[in-house]
This record gives C-alpha cells, sequence and structure tokens, in this order.
C-alpha cells in the first residue's frame, strides 16, 4: 500500500514496528561494544597476572571474534535497514532483510554458546572447594609433624629394623600428603589466586624434602621439613581465604549489576505500557466506544502488564536476602497487577494510570538507587 492507502491506525502500528527494529539495532550496536571491552578487560588482567588461563584465553578470543564478525558482516547496519524499510511500508523487503539478520545473529548466538565463562559465583564455588582441601590437608600435616618427632625423641631406642619400619611409614604418609597437596595446586592455577599458589608450592618443596630426610631414616631433620611445610601451608590458607573473600565482593558487585540492568529493564518496559495507555484512552474517547481493535489492543496490553507484575515479582523472590529491595519489588508488582487487570476489565482511568504511575515510581526510585 502507498502511505495515502494507510489508515492512522495501521501507520502508528507500523512507527511502533519501525521503532522497535530500531531498538534492536541499538541493541546489536552495544553487544558489540560490551564484547569489545570484555575482550580488552580479559587482555588487561591476563597482563597484569603475567600468566594466561586456556579458559580465559578462549573466552577472550572467541568475544572478539564476535565483535569483528558484528562489524564485518554490518548486522546493526542491516537492523536499521530494516527498520527503515518497514518505515516506508515495505514491509516484504523488511520481512527478507530480517529474516538473513535473524539467521546470522542465530549463528553468532551459537558461537558465544560455546564459549567458557568464569563468573564471580563460579570462582566462589571453586574456592570454598579448595579451602574445604586445604584444610583437610592442614589438619593431617599437624599430626604427621607430630608423629615424626615423637619417633624422633625414641629413635635411639629402636633397633635399626624398628627405625627403618617408622621412617618408612612416616614417609608414606608424607608422600600421601603431598599427593593431595599438588591436587590442590594444580587447581589453584585457574584460580585468582596466584601468591596461594606459590606458598602452597613451597608447600610442597618442604614436604618433598621430608619424604628424602625420612627416607634416610633422618627423622629430626625430616620433622623441621615438615615444620616448614606446615608454615607454608598456613600461609596459604591466609591467602586463599582473602581471595575468597575477594571473589565474594565481586560476586555482590555481579548479582548488584544485574539488579540494576532487570530493574531499569522493568522501568522502560513499563513506560512504554504508560503511553500505550495513554493512547488507547485517546483512541477510545475519539471513537465513543471499544472498538474491536481498540479492545483487542487494551487486551494485549493487559497481557504485557501482568507479564511485567510477574517478572518483577519473581525478581523480588530471587532477592530474599535483600528484604529492603524485596518489599519495594513487591509493592511494584502489586501495582502491576492491578493495573493489569483494571485493563483487562477495559478500565481506562485516573485509577489505572495511578497503578501504573505507582508501579513506574518504586521501579525508578531502586534504578535511581542501584
Amino acid at each position: 500500500k502507498t502511505a495515502s492507502q494507510v489508515t492512522p491506525q495501521q501507520q502508528a502500528d507500523i512507527a511502533k514496528l519501525a521503532d522497535r527494529q530500531s531498538r534492536q539495532a541499538e541493541k546489536i550496536e552495544q553487544l558489540r561494544q560490551r564484547l569489545m571491552n570484555s575482550a580488552e578487560a580479559s587482555d588487561a588482567g591476563q597482563s597484569e597476572a603475567k600468566q594466561s588461563d586456556a579458559d580465559n584465553e578462549s573466552a577472550t578470543r572467541t568475544a572478539s571474534e564476535v565483535a569483528e564478525e558484528l562489524d564485518q558482516r554490518g548486522l546493526a547496519a542491516k537492523a536499521r535497514e530494516a527498520a527503515q524499510e518497514v518505515a516506508n511500508n515495505s514491509l516484504g523487503q523488511a520481512g527478507q532483510t530480517q529474516q538473513k539478520l535473524a539467521a546470522e545473529l542465530k549463528s553468532l548466538a551459537e558461537k558465544l554458546e560455546q564459549t567458557p565463562t568464569t563468573s564471580a559465583s563460579d570462582a566462589v564455588r571453586e574456592l570454598k572447594e579448595l579451602e574445604a582441601q586445604l584444610d583437610a590437608l592442614r589438619d593431617q600435616q599437624p599430626k604427621l609433624l607430630e608423629e615424626t618427632q615423637q619417633a624422633a625423641s625414641t629413635s635411639d631406642k629402636l633397633t635399626p629394623e624398628q627405625l627403618a619400619d617408622v621412617a618408612k611409614e612416616l614417609q608414606a604418609k608424607q608422600r600421601e600428603a603431598r599427593s593431595l597437596a599438588n591436587e590442590v595446586a594444580s587447581r589453584m592455577k585457574s584460580q585468582p589466586a596466584g601468591d596461594s599458589a606459590d606458598s602452597l608450592r613451597r608447600s610442597t618443596k618442604h614436604m618433598q624434602q621430608a619424604e628424602q630426610q625420612l627416607g634416610e631414616k633422618q627423622l629430626a631433620h625430616g620433622a623441621g621439613e615438615q615444620q616448614e611445610a606446615l608454615d607454608d601451608l598456613e600461609q596459604t590458607q591466609r591467602e586463599l581465604a582473602a581471595a575468597r573473600r575477594q571473589a565474594e565482593q565481586e560476586k555482590q558487585a555481579e548479582k548488584a549489576d544485574e539488579l540494576a540492568q532487570a530493574i531499569q529493564e522493568l522501568v522502560k518496559q513499563q513506560k512504554t505500557v504508560i503511553e500505550e495507555t495513554n493512547r488507547l484512552a485517546e483512541e477510545q474517547t475519539k471513537a465513543g466506544k471499544w472498538t474491536r481493535p481498540l479492545s483487542k489492543a487494551v487486551l494485549s496490553l493487559s497481557g504485557a502488564e501482568q507479564g511485567l507484575s510477574d517478572g518483577t515479582r519473581q525478581l523480588a523472590e530471587s532477592l530474599g536476602d535483600i528484604e529492603a529491595v524485596k518489599l519495594i519489588l513487591d509493592r511494584a508488582a502489586a501495582d502491576l497487577a492491578s493495573a493489569a487487570k483494571r485493563l483487562e476489565e477495559k478500565k481506562i482511568d485516573d485509577e489505572t494510570r495511578a497503578r501504573e504511575l505507582s508501579a513506574l515510581r518504586s521501579l525508578q526510585t531502586l534504578a535511581d538507587a542501584l
């Protein structure tokens, strides 16, 4: 159809579609920028640490590659092109452009899904598991040291055969402890605990030297090496605990950032609902009745508002440990549900707008505070 053949309502719908397509172009550009920032930040982090992890390198490389492909394929430009085609009412051509765009985005999405990622939550979990293993080792080593010291103090009363048997048993126990220490040290290589790994490696060297001394039946010297190993284990514990606390702080920061983004999105969507409510109210006033298209539109709007209510309530339930935020979200969810119900009943009045605005104010208050 030409512009003159399109009704005002159809023009409004086309404009909304074009706007939605333009927002998709903006989101693609934002994704490209986030991928580039992520790759740059990861490169900087690896440079500072002077070490690389295979998964992190792969993640950095893939993020950078996807960002480059977004540029090379010009996906943001294609999305803007589709928006312009919709605005010009060239819906057939726009549909073809959108199909190509969707196929290319799907290809990139599949590539990103194969990218290994490490979040602060993952780091906290890993570090806690390492601490548990280290605690077991820390309990084992003092007992072994005490046994060696006792055996050394009575070694002059033992026959050569008895001394050899005792030394062999102690050596086997120390070898077992060193094996566990090596396992923990190996796991630490991919964790933000470089200093802890250094301390643990020193401990394993002392354990190895203790084994050698015990193998030579030098129990007193073996006990000295075991004490050095224990000192380094305790240092490892302190450093690992500090790394875990740092990861926990990063986890909280990630959670706060995710919450802020979720609430900002809710604010954005609720503003759209309010704008649509006002538009439908004007259209209904002009028509003097609820026409079939208007009835369909208001029911759709009711569903969107109920969806926002459900999403807000789910977000509140996930924040049971932050009571103040949960209360505000619960209040917003109740207002959204009330507005959705009134819209379903085709009540576009001051009370409905009041509920919509109340929900928006609650969400905006949180968004401003985060």
